[in-house]
């Protein structure tokens, strides 16, 4: 379903990170996710760098569909009614974080900045990039566009599909990575 800022919008739930502001959205039947950063003035370059993250991680299908909300759509579920949003589709499988009795638990796709880098981070992800095809193109994309913020959290797994799934890309382009 594509949003155009007419349709109904119904809040369904929410929390804070320690980062953003999410809501659970449901547009035209459809759940969504409904993310503003917390700091203000963070808000606008998260935005942007979300969208084109996700923008590029789709057509590797690897993530789910990420739209801006602009500034002047008063969509519920802003903290910040004058700032825009991002609108998430919501990916299918479970938190990698959450998948105690898989080696996929185990995974460390971090990425790490120059001053930081040592062998044992390097021989981790080569090993790492081996347990799955779609790994090494996540790997691949985070090297790209300089995501330091593949943690566990930031990663899902589906079963059913046997896929793997990146959220939460809007620190990209923030440091200096091997």
């Amino acid at each position: 379903n594509k949003y155009t800022g007419k349709e109904q919008v119904i809040v369904d739930g929410g929390f804070e990170s320690k980062n953003a502001f999410i809501n659970y959205v449901i547009i035209a039947g459809q759940r969504y996710i409904l993310k503003q950063k917390k700091d203000i003035s963070k808000i606008v370059s998260a935005v942007m760098r979300d969208t084109l993250a996700a923008s590029i991680a789709k057509d590797l299908a690897i993530a789910n569909l990420v739209k801006i909300v602009s500034a002047e759509d008063p969509i519920p579920g802003k903290k910040y009614p004058d700032h825009p949003a991002t609108l998430h589709t919501i990916v299918p499988g479970i938190c990698v974080r959450q998948l105690v009795d898989s080696k996929y638990c185990q995974l460390s796709l971090q990425q790490i900045s120059f001053s930081k880098l040592n062998d044992t981070w390097l021989n981790d992800i080569i090993v790492q990039m081996t347990w799955h095809e779609q790994l090494l193109i996540i790997i691949a994309l985070d090297l790209f566009i300089c995501n330091t913020d593949r943690h566990r959290g930031n990663l899902f797994y589906d079963e059913i599909t046997d896929s793997f799934y990146a959220i939460d890309m809007d620190n990209i382009y923030r440091k200096n990575m091997p």
